[in-house]
């Protein structure tokens, strides 16, 4: 004869358990990840000073004149770093190569010392 083990009522069964705060937390680092990875992209905007070049009419369209645009969130000085594009394409390069290359020594920390200690020190 097969012996099933007795099944407990609904009510008695926990509502938010262990594996409930597991997966939030989970869902909070990987957020927290996502937005340092994009971080870096969106703070370099005002990180580097603005390139003359890059505001003059590409259009033709009435050369002669100059349109100011006034903007009361943004700094009038400028960034700090007096980057080109392909320097700007560097440090954004390095930054996400970096993530490939932290692969497989994480992977291999992560065999060691077990994922949830390697997740929860890195973010």
């Amino acid at each position: 004869t097969f012996i099933m083990s007795p099944i407990e009522p609904e009510d008695r069964l926990p509502r938010f358990g262990t594996r409930h705060v597991l997966v939030l937390l989970g869902l909070l680092g990987f957020a927290n990840v996502y937005a340092m990875r994009v971080n870096l992209s969106v703070a370099i905007v005002e990180m580097v000073k603005p390139d003359q070049d890059q505001h003059q009419s590409q259009s033709g369209e009435c050369p002669g004149q100059a349109v100011t645009v006034s903007n009361s969130t943004s700094s009038d000085h400028g960034g700090k770093f007096d980057w080109d594009q392909k320097t700007q394409g560097y440090v954004l390069g390095a930054f996400f190569y970096g993530y490939i290359v932290t692969q497989v020594p994480g992977g291999r920390l992560a065999e060691l010392f077990g994922g949830k200690w390697l997740y929860g020190g890195g973010v």
